[in-house]
């Protein structure tokens, strides 16, 4: 179900964008860093990171 969701757009010719597409499918422009799925698992690594590092040091 939630595979088949666009959520992005492409800069270039506004083709919609799967969630973790390297290109677009259309024309081929490479994708924004933001809709590549190693942004978002460094972004909750960071997040859990921060997070626990307080809780560790009490």
């Amino acid at each position: 179900m939630f595979g088949n969701t666009r959520l992005f757009r492409c800069g270039y010719c506004g083709h919609h964008m799967r969630l973790g597409a390297e290109s677009c499918g259309a024309c081929y422009t490479t994708s924004p860093f933001w809709n590549r799925a190693g942004f978002w698992l460094v972004c909750a690594a960071t997040a859990t990171a921060l997070v626990a590092l307080p809780l560790l040091l009490l």
